[in-house]
């Protein structure tokens, strides 16, 4: 994320591959707060481990599913 005039005050949307524990989405969180962005919603390819209300997926990855492995 570029902070500068064209990120604060603006409405962002964050995009990751793959989230599983959401730390990526946490850290992400705090950015745009800290430059006075908003959160305009979070996109994914997919969730692991279990589909999550906060994130719009295309598809969830299951955890210690044996047809995975």
């Amino acid at each position: 994320l570029i902070v500068d005039t064209h990120t604060q005050g603006k409405s962002v949307v964050i995009v990751d591959d793959v989230v599983s524990t959401g730390g990526s989405i946490k850290a992400m969180r705090q950015l745009l707060s800290a430059c006075t962005a908003s959160e305009a919603g979070v996109l994914c390819v997919f969730t692991e481990g279990g589909a999550r209300d906060d994130v719009i997926a295309l598809g969830d990855l299951p955890v210690n599913d044996p047809a995975w492995l």
